[in-house]
């Protein structure tokens, strides 16, 4: 019970301040830079996200990630495969604004 009880705060001061960060990111500077990882955090921001009565900004967005790994867009592996699904889908985040692994280089040999 404690556990869902400290989700759902983290949920509420998630959406809090996401918003405030992104309306004053685009005020400063005309655009939200915001970084995914993979793991569960897609799917509970994107429930998150998609329920919030915030209008998001998504057009003025930059999507980075923050540990994708070096994959097709859509491996089973991929941060931006589970992010695409189960944030970008639901936001409508253009494409153009999202920062992906450049497929070319998946299957090129290792430099290290």
């Amino acid at each position: 019970m404690i556990g869902l009880f400290i989700l759902f705060f983290f949920f509420i001061f998630y959406s809090f301040f996401h918003q405030f960060s992104e309306v004053s990111s685009i005020a400063d500077h005309n655009y939200f830079s915001i970084g995914f990882s993979g793991g569960s955090l897609p799917n509970q921001i994107g429930s998150a996200m998609s329920q919030s009565s915030h209008t998001w900004a998504v057009n003025q967005w930059f999507v980075m990630f923050c540990d994708e790994r070096c994959v097709k867009h859509n491996d089973v592996d991929s941060n931006y495969a589970v992010c695409n699904r189960e944030v970008f889908s639901k936001l409508n985040v253009p494409q153009e604004r999202i920062i992906k692994i450049n497929e070319q280089l998946v299957n090129q040999p290792k430099l290290v």
